[in-house]
């Protein structure tokens, strides 16, 4: 569990750096500021290659709402999921959560979704909360209300602000699986972790320690919809982070974050490339912990990763696992290859019994590709 370790150093360190560089908030007046005129940019740089360039409101709503559809037991079926029963679940349990957290216990609900110090597998749900809803939805909200300032958009924030709100809730619905009765897992992530993501990452200090220390980034997938099946494939959210070795700068601790997670060390070529390895574990399969109430866990399989990025935006990436449909994932981003001015992005994945998924996508198309799927040996 070293990944585990690092992570909460970080946090250590995060309090300690909060404690000592103490900033005002941003005036809430700043939701409804018509631009970000001389307000730094944290996160989204414009970029016209890699992760970045398929980055946009779409893009990240698809990653952020279908991000467990990478689990073996979940489909990324869009036409055939359950909806309207699992958004109705969902705001059932969203509207009374009083009701939901008595049915399962207001200690174990504290212990395993808010408190962190259950490392077992079933009461270390609060894991995800702090690592991905609160400091990946912060960034995510400082990162698109960015993107809409460059692109013009008047009131960044604020739109920022709904389009982060509407790829939660989206990610509640889809984990809610079609699922009718207690499920007390959208209550801690939307009323505590992500209100407290976006109050957090109003902070300058928060951004700036973020961006510049941790040179946190979005290495999200390349979101597509694939024939014949018409499911959604090589979806997720990533994050990555780099700190620099205060001994040698070229060399820094890396680490990536999402539905897999790998430790490693980042190497800085030059001004511009950095190559990082990584290992750790990749979320598998869904287990149930209460059959009466939705509670969950996964079970994780072991996971290595080698990356390419260029000015923090992953270029390639080749990804092994030990899980049986995603065996090998290997993606090169926009700004790599090049077809006279097209610059595609292109993806696959092939798992253990001949299995596979591909794909093509391009920022001319919003960042969603079109793919295929084909089974059998090869």
């Amino acid at each position: 569990m070293v990944w585990l370790i690092l992570f909460l150093a970080s946090t250590s360190l995060f309090a300690q750096h909060a404690t000592d560089t103490v900033a005002k908030p941003l005036k809430p007046k700043m939701l409804f500021r018509r631009n970000l005129d001389g307000i730094p940019r944290y996160f989204y740089h414009g970029s016209e290659y890699g992760s970045e360039a398929l980055y946009n409101p779409v893009t990240l709503v698809l990653n952020m709402g279908y991000d467990i559809t990478q689990l073996k037991s979940a489909g990324g079926g869009v036409f055939n999921f359950p909806f309207p029963r699992s958004a109705k679940n969902t705001f059932v349990n969203l509207v009374r959560p009083d009701k939901a957290i008595r049915d399962i216990g207001a200690g174990k609900w504290i212990s395993s979704e808010l408190v962190p110090g259950n490392f077992t597998r079933k009461g270390s749900q609060w894991l995800p909360n702090y690592t991905l809803h609160l400091f990946g939805s912060g960034m995510t909200y400082t990162n698109i209300s960015e993107w809409y300032d460059a692109h013009g958009v008047r009131r960044p924030r604020l739109m920022g602000l709904i389009t982060v709100v509407t790829g939660q809730l989206l990610n509640e619905i889809i984990e809610n699986e079609g699922w009718v009765g207690t499920n007390t897992d959208p209550i801690a992530d939307f009323y505590i972790f992500n209100i407290a993501s976006i109050l957090l990452f109003t902070s300058p200090k928060v951004n700036h320690f973020f961006s510049h220390t941790l040179h946190m980034a979005d290495w999200s997938l390349m979101p597509t919809f694939t024939l014949p099946y018409g499911n959604i494939q090589n979806n997720g959210q990533y994050f990555s982070l780099k700190y620099s070795m205060p001994f040698y700068k070229p060399l820094k601790l890396f680490m990536r974050m999402g539905m897999s997670t790998q430790l490693g060390l980042s190497y800085q070529l030059n001004r511009e490339y950095c190559l990082s390895v990584g290992a750790g574990v990749r979320s598998y399969e869904l287990q149930f912990l209460d059959s009466a109430a939705r509670q969950v866990t996964v079970s994780t399989v072991p996971t290595v990763g080698i990356f390419l990025d260029k000015n923090n935006t992953v270029l390639a990436q080749l990804i092994w696992s030990q899980s049986e449909d995603n065996f090998f994932n290997a993606s090169v981003y926009p700004g790599v290859l090049h077809i006279g001015k097209f610059t595609p992005g292109l993806w696959a994945i092939i798992g253990r019994h001949g299995y596979a998924t591909f794909g093509i996508t391009s920022k001319y198309t919003f960042g969603i590709g079109i793919g295929g799927e084909v089974n059998g040996p090869f």
